[in-house]
């Protein structure tokens, strides 16, 4: 890539991921097979939203019948905001079909468990987890669902099927934790940008807007200003910090102000 002119260095090719990289994989993926069209990727979107109305149509109609499927399918169809991200590029679109699949993956365990589709599963939450890092709650929460059924004695082989999820899921994160410890030498699972969002949501001027202000650090609007943010710890902390290191200690002073 080139950077654009009169922008510092980003510092990418030496840097673990400050944003998930997963909607940049797609979207690159889309321009490689259209030539670099600017339209493929709305087009792609377009139909990512319909596969998110018919995802959410047989969900709706497993637990609560076809009327309520139905009904969900025309207001995902019709929902603005989910139209307008169809156009922009960005990661919704993405991540809300992978969410819905993965729900029908794992709402399927009612009926019966399969280790091969837990695995698949797993792949699906990878994906969503490398398009929005938090997705990792998921698990915990599948876990839970997979020990209330178990409870309730209705399916044998969860464990085994959860252990398939789980290894899916390390698996389709596993290359961007390996590439950002061979760009970095960092252990970073996916991004570093924890910090900065804790701190610009949690600070004595934060006012409910994502304006990317940092108190008494900077300001974080692109990829191009996070080193002069990491360079200003630098200063007050008098050592030298790795990208891992400044976000623990944004972290660390959000939390601080939590508490």
């Amino acid at each position: 890539w080139t950077r654009p002119p009169n922008e510092p260095d980003p510092e990418i090719d030496d840097s673990p991921y400050l944003r998930p990289p997963g909607y940049p994989f797609f979207l690159a993926l889309v321009y490689r097979l259209s030539g670099g069209s600017y339209l493929a990727p709305r087009i792609v979107q377009a139909a990512l939203g319909l596969l998110s109305a018919w995802l959410a149509f047989l969900i709706c109609r497993r637990w609560f019948g076809t009327v309520a499927g139905l009904t969900a399918a025309f207001l995902m169809a019709v929902n603005w905001s989910f139209i307008y991200f169809e156009g922009e590029l960005h990661a919704p679109s993405l991540l809300i079909s992978l969410l819905l699949l993965l729900t029908l993956l794992v709402s399927d365990w009612v009926r019966g468990v399969s280790v091969r589709r837990a695995f698949v599963a797993g792949l699906v939450l990878g994906l969503a987890v490398i398009t929005r890092p938090n997705v990792l709650l998921f698990v915990p929460a599948i876990g839970l669902w997979a020990l209330w059924l178990a409870r309730r004695g209705s399916r044998s082989g969860l464990g085994g099927a959860f252990l398939a999820l789980v290894l899916g899921t390390v698996l389709a994160v596993a290359p961007v934790t390996i590439r950002n410890a061979v760009a970095s030498g960092e252990f970073v699972p996916v991004t570093s940008n924890t910090g900065v969002n804790l701190l610009m949501g949690n600070n004595p001027e934060a006012n409910g807007l994502c304006d990317g202000d940092l108190p008494g650090i900077g300001e974080v609007g692109t990829c191009f200003d996070y080193p002069a943010v990491v360079a200003t710890l630098e200063e007050q902390t008098g050592r030298s910090l790795t990208n891992a290191e400044a976000s623990n200690l944004m972290a660390r002073r959000a939390f601080e102000y939590i508490a």
